[in-house]
């Protein structure tokens, strides 16, 4: 804690400092130093010149016998001269000393802090406080398709100091993807926990964990979120993060991590042990698993395929907020009847969501969109022309679940809440890596009106703060409305793409009547076909509509126990759905498609 007195009076100087330094190395009852740690520490934490004087004073200071006269500042000026001030502040930066009051004197003494004492004996190194925070990464196989070959040779393939960022959902297998490029690159990645810190104490974790960065000569992951950004003299030159923020100036690698191959999969599920071999199959080629979901659902020793199917659906939604709800379909891009204009920016749209990584990865697009970096989109139309449905085929087309947003759920009457609440709704769709859908939008973010009183300040103030959380969000995500009209113009401003789906002309309605009396009919609709011109020629309706009264036809021919959907049947159908709209099928028109049909 101090170092050694002088016997001739004089203040020490940097050679004394050195040799009695070695003095106690050979003589003192102390635990004997690993001089090749502190070697290390001086070189790989750029301290200041005149290493050899810095090595004598941090040995001195972990070793010295005690009582001795303690260091303070002054014993530093003495020792270094005008470069005592740099020395301390290199050292004080690292958490190498710590300085504490002294009795009786009004200087600051100057001590070695213990977590880097407890390195130097060839500890950890970590402080009790931070201890918890840190992990290794896990030692793993390397799962089918996972491109860890390739992303090793990317960050070795230059130089620069390079930060490689992981997107996509939460469990999606992170840990175990960092510690197999470590293993390819001959490291073990160190974890980093920050969630819930900031301000001082994210930046005091943050120096510990460049410090046992270089120390340990091992890469970081900081698991919760970019690195921080500290003026520090050097950092280790490899990191990888849980995101693609942060301000520093690293070559940037982003690869998003996406939902498992069947086959990767299958190697999970197999760990288990518990399923039969074409179980394992099956399950394995269910959409848009990740790890953390087959463990969590490994856990419950599923024996039957439809065991791990339900424990795989509770892995997945079981705890989703009150707010959203899984709406996935078996729907392909053929089952959705739109102009070629309206599907090309649909197509463009997944086509973005599947490069995003590559997209951001640029560093002069990523300094120029510091925020708006998600994927989002406006579909409007009229109710029925198909919002949900394209909605729908997306999210299957991608892989992604598609978690629909309620709107009227989410929205608060006290002040803030309904913010809160999205917040909560974007952080989940990160987290599991899936598609957000606010169906009739304008509720959430409506125009903002003019400020009359306390109510209206309110309100705007809720969808400003609607607008940046949303800027800030960088997943996939799809709005509907039915009153495009009414959406905040700056919100509007926001998006990447703004489709409108028309009411279908008779040649589409023709297409959607042959798909759903192919589709849902138990015949496949031989029988009414040829009502299928008459009725897309002179009816106006909508995609959902024709899908209704087919139903309502198949539903009626089971009743009647028959097998195909007789032409009357349809009509009656039909007839129904009309009603809805105050609207009704004449005896002339019925008797016009009969005989047309």
């Amino acid at each position: 804690m101090s170092v050694a007195p002088d016997p001739h009076g004089r203040e020490a100087t940097p050679l004394d400092l050195i040799g009695w330094a070695e003095a106690v190395l050979s003589g003192a009852d102390t635990p004997l130093p690993q001089v090749e740690r502190l070697s290390h520490a001086i070189a790989v934490l750029a301290l200041p010149e005149g290493s050899d004087a810095v090595a004598g004073l941090l040995f001195g200071l972990w070793a010295a016998p005690q009582p001795c006269p303690p260091v303070t500042m002054g014993t530093l000026v003495r020792a270094f001269g005008p470069e005592a001030a740099q020395v301390r502040e290199a050292m004080a930066l690292w958490g190498l000393i710590r300085e504490m009051p002294l009795a009786g004197v009004s200087a600051l003494g100057i001590a070695l802090d213990e977590s880097f004492a407890d390195w130097l004996l060839g500890g950890s190194g970590l402080p009790p406080l931070h201890a918890g925070r840190f992990m290794m990464c896990p030692e793993s196989p390397t799962l089918p398709d996972w491109p860890v070959s390739e992303l090793a040779a990317r960050i070795v393939e230059d130089a620069a100091p390079t930060t490689v960022c992981l997107t996509g959902p939460r469990g999606a297998g992170a840990r175990a993807l960092v510690g197999q490029i470590g293993a390819a690159l001959g490291v073990r990645p160190i974890c980093v926990d920050a969630e819930g810190l900031d301000g001082e104490g994210l930046a005091a974790l943050a120096r510990v964990a460049e410090r046992q960065a270089l120390l340990s000569l091992c890469p970081l992951f900081w698991t919760s979120g970019p690195r921080p950004d500290l003026p520090l003299p050097t950092r280790f030159p490899l990191c990888f993060q849980r995101d693609t923020g942060g301000a520093d100036s690293t070559r940037r690698i982003i690869h998003r991590m996406g939902p498992l191959s069947p086959e990767a999969a299958r190697v999970l599920w197999s760990e288990g042990e518990s399923l039969p071999s074409e179980a394992l199959t099956e399950i394995a080629r269910d959409r848009a698993q990740t790890p953390a979901q087959i463990a969590r659902a490994r856990a419950t020793l599923p024996r039957t395929l439809a065991d791990a199917r339900q424990a795989l659906h509770a892995a997945r939604h079981g705890d989703l907020p009150p707010w959203l709800t899984a709406d996935n379909a078996n729907l392909s891009w053929e089952d959705i009847v739109l102009p070629e204009r309206v599907l090309a920016p649909m197509r463009s749209f997944c086509h973005e969501v599947r490069m995003a990584s590559a997209l951001w990865e640029n560093p002069d697009r990523a300094r120029h969109f510091p925020r708006g970096r998600g994927t989002l989109a406006l579909l409007s139309g009229s109710s029925g022309t198909g919002k949900t449905m394209a909605a729908q085929v997306m999210a299957r087309d991608l892989g992604m679940d598609l978690y629909r947003v309620d709107a009227g759920a989410l929205t608060s009457k006290y002040v803030g809440e309904t913010a809160q609440h999205l917040q909560a709704v974007l952080d989940r769709a990160e987290a599991d890596g899936a598609m957000l859908f606010f169906d009739e939008c304008d509720g959430l973010f409506g125009k903002r009106v003019e400020t009359r009183d306390a109510q209206d300040r309110y309100q705007n103030a809720d969808t400003n703060v609607l607008l940046a959380a949303v800027e800030r969000y960088e997943g996939a995500a799809i709005l509907a409305t039915n009153k495009r009209e009414n959406i905040d113009g700056a919100f509007t401003r926001r998006l990447r793409y703004a489709v409108d789906l028309p009411r279908p002309d008779a040649a589409a309605r023709l297409q959607m009547w042959g798909l759903f009396l192919s589709a849902l009919s138990p015949c496949g609709g031989a029988g009414c076909a040829a009502l299928a011109g008459p009725m897309a020629s002179r009816l106006d309706l909508t995609g959902a509509q024709i899908r209704n009264v087919v139903l309502t036809a198949v539903v009626e021919a089971m009743r009647r126990g028959e097998d195909a959907i007789a032409p009357p049947v349809l009509l009656d159908a039909l007839d129904q759905e009309l009603t809805k709209e105050s609207r009704a099928l004449s005896v002339q028109d019925r008797e016009a498609l009969l005989r047309h049909g």
